[in-house]
């Protein structure tokens, strides 16, 4: 009888419908991946890593292209982690990246946020992960929160697809 690994990688989705914004103008905003503060509430600061260059057009993960995020917890407490963009494929309207160092037990985590049309009007923000398990944590509580995230982003996007109509 084989042994069960005793912490198996989380993993899981999330996704949001965008009733009034077309697919090429979420990937306009979402693909400009050091301005993703500007788009998701709960990050407060996101800047390029001097010395980093943007990625190439590529789904290929040799791309060297970091961002420090700064994520606004307490008035006396500030979340960070450093992030690399791995892939993007603007074709396809979707980036990989992952984080490296941080304070919030975030370990070997990598994303995806793809951008997909909907028939009709509108399109779709998918944005899945996969990570170590965190400390006092059920992967449930990452879902529940990339779901509030990913709300508040598509929102963000929403106000600002009317404000450019």
């Amino acid at each position: 009888m084989e042994a069960e690994p005793r912490n198996p990688r989380w993993q899981g989705k999330s996704t949001v419908e965008l009733r009034r914004a077309t697919a090429d103008f979420v990937w306009s905003l979402l693909q400009d991946f050091f301005n993703i503060h500007k788009w998701l509430p709960s990050i407060d600061t996101c800047s390029r890593v001097e010395g980093s260059e943007p990625p190439a057009i590529s789904s290929e993960p040799d791309v060297d292209s970091f961002r420090p995020i700064h994520i606004w917890a307490s008035p006396n407490s500030t979340k960070w982690c450093h992030e690399e963009l791995v892939a993007v494929d603007p074709m396809g309207k979707w980036l990989r990246y992952r984080v490296g160092d941080n304070n919030m037990d975030l370990r070997n985590y990598e994303a995806t946020i793809r951008v997909m049309e909907i028939d009709g009007v509108g399109c779709r923000i998918e944005w899945s992960f996969s990570l170590d398990p965190m400390e006092g944590l059920k992967c449930e509580d990452m879902v529940n929160y990339l779901e509030i995230s990913l709300r508040g982003m598509a929102d963000n996007i929403e106000s600002e697809f009317e404000k450019n109509s």
